[in-house]
C-alpha cells in the first residue's frame, strides 16, 4: 500500500513537471533541430486490441540557440502516445529537420512537442490520494483492526 502511495507522488510531482514544462514551453521560441538519433519500437503482446503493440521512441536531435549548440533527448514534456510520435513526422529519421522549442533563459531546455496531457498527472493523483486515504482510514481504525484480529480464531478445526 505505501509502495503504491509513493508510485503516486512520484507520478504526480512527474506531471507537474510536465505541466510547469508545457506551460513554459507555449511561449518560448523555436528554431530548426537536426534528429540525430531516431529509434521507433514496437512491441508485441497486449491483451486488447489497443495495447497489442506499444511504440516507443528514442530521438535525440541538436539546435544552435545564440551560435551555441545543443543537443537534447526531451521530446514532450508529457509521456508520448503513438499519435504523437506520428506528429513529429511519418517519415522522420536521422538527418530529418524538426521546429524545436527552447527556453530562452536556459537553451540547453527544449522540447520537441508543446503542449501537455492529464492523464499521467490523474493516474498519479489517483494512487497518490486513493491510497492514502486507504492508509488513514487503516491508521484510524487500527484499534478496531487490530481487536478483530486478536478475536478471530486462528487455530479452530471446523467442527
Amino acid at each position: 500500500m505505501i509502495g503504491l502511495c509513493i508510485f503516486g507522488f512520484a507520478k504526480t510531482i512527474s506531471g507537474i513537471n510536465g505541466l510547469l514544462i508545457a506551460l513554459s514551453s507555449n511561449s518560448w521560441p523555436e528554431t530548426a533541430a537536426t534528429i540525430t538519433k531516431w529509434e521507433v519500437q514496437t512491441s508485441l503482446g497486449g491483451a486488447t486490441k489497443s495495447t497489442a503493440s506499444r511504440v516507443s521512441l528514442t530521438c535525440e536531435y541538436k539546435y544552435s540557440v545564440g551560435g551555441k549548440e545543443y543537443t537534447n533527448s526531451r521530446i514532450a514534456s508529457y509521456p508520448l502516445s503513438r499519435s504523437d510520435i506520428y506528429k513529429i513526422g511519418p517519415d522522420a529519421k536521422e538527418g530529418f529537420t524538426h521546429k524545436v522549442y527552447y527556453d530562452p533563459a536556459n537553451p540547453k531546455n527544449a522540447v520537441l512537442l508543446k503542449g501537455w496531457r492529464c492523464w499521467a498527472l490523474l493516474i498519479g493523483l489517483v494512487f497518490f490520494a486513493g491510497t492514502l486515504a486507504i492508509i488513514i482510514a487503516l491508521w484510524k481504525n487500527l484499534t478496531n483492526i487490530s481487536e478483530l484480529w486478536k478475536s478471530w480464531d486462528w487455530f479452530r478445526l471446523p467442527q
